[in-house]
């Protein structure tokens, strides 16, 4: 998929108390092959969390040692909602906790402070995005992937032809904004995870009915886009591996397929997920360029 050159992409995942970052290179490699950490400062309002991202920017290209004049494109990711262009909603973004949030351009401002060109995804797309090229490589166009990732709420990617497919808005893939015929599903939280790793009943029931939903939502996801591969991320599977496993084995027992689907898709584990965010930014800033 991409070409050798003198140039590189970087990758910048934005959360709500940390940045992380890599760099990408045009034969397909991460410079970065631990977390590149910096506070986000996003709670302290847009000017000192902009600066915050330049600041991740420049730790990496200065753990890799790599020139500024060789960035081409820098992906950047952020919790959503957001537009496609990465204006976040009115509400502002998960997490986020400051008013001049809401509407702000992130993508905009952070291009125009480092004058390169930035492309934007929320952070599930972006994870979405590294695990379909994690699994396919450089066949990554001929192949397609859903993806729910379970964080502080349900988010998601669908990737098809190895690109992030947004929508109209920008909302395409909001996995935990369609409506499931779930009526009795629970909400969880954090917290409750540890008691469901110990084998407490109460909180393990409750992790079964998300892993029900994830099923649920799968199996419509069947029908609209057929997809090769789904995937489950986020911190219900930074879980004890006993615990993991139990959970994706009740999603794929709750995913409905025809027999034929059945036969050719996997349901599987987003892979490094602490790193999944950043390195998928890179590879959509990557691919920008090569199609320039």
């Amino acid at each position: 998929m991409f070409v050798p050159g003198d140039w590189v992409a970087v990758g910048i995942d934005n959360g709500g108390t940390a940045n992380n970052g890599t760099v990408f290179d045009p034969i397909g490699r991460f410079l970065v092959d631990t977390m590149a950490e910096l506070p986000s400062l996003v709670r302290e309002g847009p000017d000192k969390a902009i600066q915050a991202l330049v600041d991740s920017f420049d730790k990496v290209l200065a753990i890799t040692g790599v020139p500024r004049d060789r960035v081409r494109a820098v992906g950047l990711d952020t919790p959503g909602p957001a537009s496609a262009t990465g204006v976040l909603a009115s509400g502002g973004a998960t997490n986020f906790g400051h008013p001049a949030w809401g509407g702000f351009d992130i993508r905009g401002a952070f291009e125009e402070r480092l004058g390169i060109p930035v492309v934007y995804n929320n952070d599930a797309n972006a994870a979405a995005l590294y695990a379909h090229h994690v699994r396919y490589g450089a066949d990554s166009r001929l192949h397609s992937s859903v993806a729910a990732i379970v964080g502080t709420g349900l988010g998601g990617g669908v990737i098809q032809d190895g690109h992030v497919i947004r929508g109209a808005s920008g909302m395409a893939g909001e996995l935990g904004h369609m409506p499931i015929p779930m009526h009795t599903l629970l909400e969880e939280g954090q917290l409750v995870r540890g008691y469901a790793e110990r084998g407490d009943k109460m909180a393990l029931e409750i992790f079964r009915q998300q892993a029900m939903a994830i099923g649920e939502v799968f199996s419509i996801a069947a029908k609209f886009t057929d997809p090769d591969t789904y995937f489950v991320g986020g911190g219900v599977i930074e879980a004890a591996p006993h615990f993991r496993e139990w959970f994706l084995d009740t999603v794929r027992e709750h995913t409905s397929m025809l027999a034929e689907q059945a036969l050719l898709a996997e349901i599987t584990l987003v892979p490094d997920l602490d790193m999944a965010g950043a390195r998928g930014s890179a590879i959509a800033a990557a691919t920008l360029v090569v199609e320039q």
